[in-house]
C-alpha cells in the first residue's frame, strides 16, 4: 500500500473515527458538567441549611413569645410588636434569628441554593415568619429608614405563598375529580 492509497482509502475513515470520538468526548464532558452543577446546587443548599437557626434558637424564640403571651404562629399585633421592642435581649436575638433566614433566602434568590429543595426544607417556615413578623419588619424598615430590611424573607415568602396556593388548588381539583369518578361507580351487592 502506497501513501497515495493510504491517503485515499484509510485516512478519511480514520479522520471520521477520530472526529466521532472527539464529538462523543465533548458530549460526555458537557453532560458531566451539567450533572456537576446540579449536584453543587444541592450541596450548597445543604451547606447553607447549616446556617439556619439551630433547634435551640427556634425553641428560645417560640418559648419567649409564648412567655410574653403571644402565639408564635399568629401575626403579631402592634401592641405585641411594641412589647417585643421593649424586651431588648429578646429583640436582639430575634434580629439575629431573622438575619439567618434572610441570608438563606438571599442565597436562594441569587441561585446559589436550589429553590425547589429549599422550599421543601423551609418553605412553610419562611411563609410563617413573614406572616408572624410582618408588622415588626415594617416598623423596623421605618425605624431604620431602609426598605430592604429582611426583604428576601418577605419576597420569597410571597412567591412561595402563591406557589403553595396554586398547588393546593390543583390538589383540591384532582381530589374533587376523583370523588366524582368514584361516585359514578356502581357498587354491586353480593347475592349471598
Amino acid at each position: 500500500m502506497t501513501i497515495a492509497d493510504f491517503s485515499r482509502d484509510v485516512a478519511p475513515t480514520l479522520s471520521a473515527l477520530f472526529s466521532s470520538l472527539a464529538l462523543v468526548s465533548i458530549l460526555l464532558m458537557w453532560w458531566q458538567i451539567r450533572k456537576g452543577v446540579a449536584w453543587n446546587r444541592l450541596s450548597a443548599t445543604r451547606d447553607h441549611y447549616n446556617d439556619l437557626p439551630t433547634d435551640e434558637e427556634e425553641i428560645y424564640i417560640q418559648t419567649t413569645l409564648r412567655g410574653m403571651g403571644m402565639d408564635p404562629y399568629r401575626p403579631l399585633t402592634d401592641a405585641q410588636v411594641l412589647e417585643v421592642f421593649k424586651n431588648t435581649e429578646f429583640f436582639m436575638r430575634l434580629r439575629l434569628y431573622l438575619n439567618k433566614y434572610e441570608v438563606f433566602c438571599a442565597a436562594i434568590s441569587s441561585g446559589m441554593v436550589d429553590s425547589d429543595y429549599a422550599k421543601t426544607i423551609v418553605g412553610d417556615k419562611v411563609v410563617v415568619l413573614a406572616d408572624v413578623f410582618r408588622l415588626l419588619i415594617e416598623q423596623q424598615r421605618v425605624a431604620k429608614n431602609l426598605e430592604v430590611v429582611w426583604i428576601e424573607i418577605e419576597s420569597l415568602a410571597d412567591e412561595w405563598r402563591i406557589i403553595r396556593k396554586a398547588e393546593t388548588e390543583k390538589a383540591l381539583k384532582a381530589s374533587q375529580k376523583m370523588k366524582k369518578s368514584l361516585n359514578k361507580i356502581k357498587i354491586v351487592k353480593p347475592r349471598y
